[in-house]
């Protein structure tokens, strides 16, 4: 199967669900998984609207992310990105584990 990502892009640990007709990117930390929102497919206009892309407590995408460094220190809804190891996508569980700045990696 040829690939149709471009050579110059990286992906490096993302969450995929659903059917992909081209095959997974080359991604050496994805996970293959239901990421658990809470309503997906619900969003409308509007920043409110999108609440049914947030993770469900369950989400394996919770404490699965990669730290990375000079990052933005919200999400997208407003929450802190210091509780723990980020969660994977645009949604940060709040109080899911204390920040543990060991988790940080430096290039």
């Amino acid at each position: 199967v040829k690939s149709v990502h471009p050579v110059e892009t990286m992906y490096y640990n993302n969450c995929y669900f659903g059917p992909w007709m081209n095959g997974l990117p080359d991604d050496p930390a994805k996970l293959v998984a239901d990421p658990k929102f809470v309503a997906p497919g619900t969003g409308g206009e509007g920043l409110a609207s999108l609440g049914g892309y947030k993770l469900k407590f369950e989400s394996p995408c919770i404490n699965a992310g990669k730290f990375i460094e000079h990052n933005t220190s919200h999400d997208f809804y407003g929450n802190p990105i210091n509780d723990g190891i980020p969660d994977i996508g645009v949604y940060e569980q709040i109080g899911s584990r204390v920040f543990d700045s060991s988790q940080t990696q430096k290039k």
